[in-house]
């Protein structure tokens, strides 16, 4: 980014040889513009050297300043001296010049608004007139009329009319062409056909004010204007300046040696020749400096225009959204070049659609909403859409949308948004889910026998209790334990154990096979079986199916009775809501300890489950059992 340089930080510095350089073209421009007032008969129709040592002032650092305001003191005071004023008057004339020139400077450094591109723009055309051409000329005519006035008993009123104009037309022609020049514009930097043509124009507009100056037949003044209309198009501000400047100092120059149709003239004394052509000068500069800032500034913002739009078409073409405008009746009136990447569908084919040909049908009515038509208030929605490619394949989109709003009446005039292709974030939320569900079944799975390990069954038995005393269903709920199980894992080993009691739960859920039931590992050779919405009937049904198909399984058992693996079978049925979990498991678990007294390979049942529920202690469960 350009950064703002305030005046004087980008100038390079005046050595020992700036210097010199400096109080020669200020002694030079002085004695120059002493001869024009002599030859106007004492009035000062342009004073240059104040208008160059301006400019190179506000060329340099602050430090710089005493420096070169002493060597353009000792040149005024120098070309003074040459045309034969006191040494008094000398001094205290060029000390009014550096007043001015200081004061100027002053104001304009000090306005933290000023800049070296601040001379193309009106604000700081403002400010160097206020202060260059308005300030600072009246503080020092009315200085050197009251010195002349003390001096030589000049008139005060006569003095600083004679003096105010030229050094303000000095200010107005040359600083800001010198500024220009001074703050890097060299004609070098622009291309061969610029440099031409700016050449070109400056000679164009010397050889045109000296057609009109060096005669005075024909009245061509009117010639002048439009010359530095077109220089002002062609060439630009600098150019501009130039050509003021060229075209005032042969106007001032020649009309005050007497060619020229105004200085020609017999109509108007000496003074009035001055007036007018510094009236005409000053007319020239307040034309032509506005319109070449307009016309530069016109350059610049096209320029910056012609930027943003590629910058922006830029950033169009190369996002990953698809950014699109829909009129009111769904009709496509933009659509980014994304589409093709991420849809396939041309640009060309993407317009002459509307907004529900991309989406899934089943996505179709989140667009029969009353955001679609601006009516329910909000303005901004995003949504999860699925998006229909060219090939007739769909993608996971993210549909962000603004409602569109016509500026005259506020009514809904369509929708502003764009569609990013989501899809991979789908598919790793489905990894993700997925994964997390497989981590939930290992979480909730017996790792041995694949059943609901217990802190499953402990969260199954909770709800299921609950649903049961809400609904007004029973709940039974089968606790079941391998019999002599130490004694065939002893005889058999671990191995033949473990692969026993994966086959007993594979048993167990071949016969719990009910949507809602659920077969469980409660613990080393036990299991149980929760049975939603079964009655004792339906539990002993069950507990009876088990057993006949573990006695199928014809698993052998060397240390059993019965010469094959069976398993016992505790039955505990809750038929009202006065049982908690623990109750209806201790209920279970006390039947599953009569079955195993009993002889084992059954079931049994309790009788009185509401007494056991009412005890508080498994002893006396058992003794309720054993009754």
């Amino acid at each position: 980014m350009r950064q703002k340089t305030h005046l004087g930080e980008t100038a390079a510095p005046v050595g020992p040889g700036g210097t010199l350089l400096v109080c020669l073209v200020i002694g030079l421009t002085s004695w120059f513009g002493i001869e024009l007032t002599k030859e106007a008969g004492r009035i000062a129709s342009f004073w240059p050297a104040n208008g160059i040592l301006l400019a190179i002032i506000l060329c340099q650092p602050l430090r710089r300043w005493a420096q070169l305001l002493g060597a353009a003191y000792i040149g005024n005071v120098i070309a003074d001296l040459y045309v034969g004023d006191s040494v008094s008057l000398a001094l205290m004339l060029s000390a009014c010049n550096s007043f001015e020139v200081l004061l100027a400077a002053t104001c304009i450094r000090r306005d933290p608004r000023a800049s070296q591109e601040d001379l193309l723009n009106f604000p700081t055309l403002i400010r160097l007139g206020v202060y260059g051409l308005l300030l600072a000329p009246t503080a020092t005519a009315l200085l050197a009329a009251t010195i002349l006035h003390l001096q030589v008993g000049a008139d005060i009123a006569g003095v600083f009319v004679v003096w105010m104009p030229g050094d303000a037309l000095g200010i107005a022609l040359l600083t800001p062409v010198i500024l220009r020049y001074r703050r890097g514009y060299k004609l070098s930097s622009d291309s061969t056909a610029r440099r031409v043509l700016t050449i070109s124009m400056l000679l164009l507009v010397a050889g045109i004010n000296l057609i009109v100056f060096t005669q005075s037949y024909y009245q061509l003044l009117f010639l002048i204007p439009p010359i530095l209309m077109l220089t002002a198009f062609q060439s630009g501000f600098y150019g501009t300046t130039a050509a003021v400047a060229l075209s005032g100092i042969i106007a001032i120059t020649f009309t005050v040696y007497g060619f020229g149709p105004i200085g020609t003239s017999e109509l108007y004394s000496i003074r009035e020749k001055v007036a007018l052509i510094q009236l005409f000068v000053a007319s020239l500069i307040a034309m032509s400096y506005p319109a070449a800032t307009t016309l530069v500034l016109r350059h610049r913002l096209l320029r910056e225009i012609e930027q943003n739009e590629h910058r922006y078409k830029f950033l169009l073409d190369n996002t990953n959204d698809i950014i699109f405008e829909r009129s009111a009746d769904q009709r496509i009136t933009f659509i980014s070049p994304a589409v093709t990447r991420i849809l396939g569908w041309d640009v060309s084919e993407a317009e002459s659609m509307i907004g529900r040909d991309f989406l899934h049908p089943a996505d179709l009515p989140q667009l029969d909403t009353p955001f679609e038509t601006g009516v329910d208030g909000i303005e901004r929605r995003r949504i999860d859409v699925r998006y229909r490619r060219k090939d007739g394949h769909y993608i996971w989109t993210e549909l962000s949308s603004q409602i569109i709003r016509a500026p005259e009446t506020g009514e809904f005039d369509g929708v502003i948004g764009t569609v990013r292709d989501i899809s991979a974030q789908k598919a790793a939320e489905a990894d993700r889910d997925r994964a997390f569900r497989e981590l939930q079944k290992l979480a909730d799975a017996d790792a041995l026998t694949g059943l609901a390990n217990r802190r499953q069954f402990n969260t199954t038995i909770e709800n299921e209790i609950r649903r049961s005393a809400r609904s007004n269903q029973p709940l039974s709920l089968l606790m079941i334990d391998a019999d002599h199980f130490k004694n065939y894992n002893d005889a058999l080993g671990h191995l033949a154990g473990d692969n026993c009691l994966r086959q007993i739960a594979t048993t167990i859920s071949n016969c719990a096979t009910r949507p809602g039931d659920l077969v469980a590992r409660y613990g080393g050779e036990e299991f149980a079986v929760i049975l939603p919405d079964t009655t004792g009937e339906g539990g002993i049904a069950m507990a009876e199916r088990i057993l006949l198909a573990i006695k199928e399984m014809g698993l052998p058992h060397p240390n059993s009775h019965s010469a094959f693996v069976t398993v016992s079978i505790g039955i505990a049925t809750a038929e009202d809501d006065a049982q908690t979990p623990d109750q209806l498991i201790q209920c279970a678990d006390s039947a599953l300890y009569l079955a195993k007294k009993n002889g084992r390979d059954r079931w049994e049942t309790l009788d009185d489950v509401g007494e056991v529920a009412a005890t508080e202690t498994e002893a006396e469960i058992k003794k309720i059992a054993l009754r």
